[in-house]
């Protein structure tokens, strides 16, 4: 949607659940119209995100976890960084060098089904996932993958548990 504000045309769209509002920096509605559509296609190719966002998603894995944890330090209680340096480590060790930009969903379902094949728990794997997607979204590209991203059971289904048989 495009709006007047004094003299000049103003973009605010909202694009997989971000909204994005800009000046177009125009008098005229016909080119503020054309600057819309040309302005939401970017977005939609992921031209969309902060400069600082672009960068931190360009890292390494490890060091992305190196600066995530250093901007996310003042602003948690000590225990949650504990928390999230303990999760971190499978994370850092599955996705080595690979930079965040290529993080896709295919590869976070192969690091949950990984996990569970070493006998991890749902739980866990979940708790080290969802680490893994406030980094994305620092890295502004978790919307991509969030749709195709699940969440594991935590618990076995009462159906698979086997309780011991009361004769009376």
């Amino acid at each position: 949607m495009i709006y007047k504000r004094d003299e000049h045309w103003h973009l605010d769209v909202t694009v997989q659940g971000v909204r994005y509002r800009e000046a177009l920096d125009t008098t005229d509605k016909r080119q503020a119209k054309d600057l819309e559509k040309t302005r939401v296609s970017e977005i939609k190719q992921g031209k969309g995100a902060s400069k600082s966002g672009r960068d931190f998603a360009r890292k390494p894995f490890s060091e992305a976890v190196t600066i995530y944890q250093a901007e996310r330090k003042p602003h948690v209680a000590t225990r949650t960084m504990q928390f999230e340096r303990e999760r971190l480590g499978p994370l850092s060790a599955y996705f080595g060098e690979k930079p965040l930009l290529r993080v896709k969903a295919e590869d976070l379902a192969a690091y949950q089904n990984a996990r569970l094949q070493r006998g991890i728990s749902g739980r866990t794997v979940n708790m080290e996932t969802g680490v893994l997607r406030r980094m994305l979204k620092r890295a502004k590209i978790w919307n991509a993958i969030a749709e195709d991203a699940r969440s594991l059971p935590e618990r076995p289904s009462a159906l698979t548990r086997s309780y011991p048989l009361l004769l009376g």
